[in-house]
């Protein structure tokens, strides 16, 4: 019996490790459409998109690197996982450190408009 109810706990265990998506792979998609990948730099900004700049939101996206480092370290992760779903910028971003290790999270977006000149205070990654 002790040994049944221990194999539950580990197959549970298990399961909401990979429904959780451990280390911060998990995004939260906000729209149905899906953009193709690229390796042009990301812009990161720490507020919203002006509200003249067209865009659309596509995805919360999180970022929890495997070893220590500060925010830039983070800011490269989120630069990474935006340009996976297509986006141009990470708006909305806020930074943390547990442990020495650093996270994040922002909302990835995709401009509207081909090459539109990017807002003030981008950071690129």
């Amino acid at each position: 019996m002790i040994e049944r109810l221990w194999m539950v706990g580990i197959v549970t265990l298990s399961l909401t490790a990979v429904g959780t998506g451990c280390r911060g792979t998990t995004v939260d998609p906000l729209v149905k459409e899906t953009y193709p990948s690229h390796e042009r730099k990301v812009c990161i900004l720490k507020d919203d998109m002006p509200a003249d700049f067209e865009h659309v939101a596509i995805a919360n996206v999180p970022v929890e690197p495997n070893s220590y480092g500060g925010d830039r370290k983070a800011k490269r992760g989120l630069a990474k996982n935006a340009r996976k779903l297509g986006a141009d910028a990470v708006v909305k971003t806020s930074f943390w450190n547990t442990m020495g290790a650093p996270s994040g999270t922002g909302v990835a977006v995709v401009y509207k408009a081909d090459n539109p000149q990017p807002p003030d205070g981008c950071e690129w990654y």
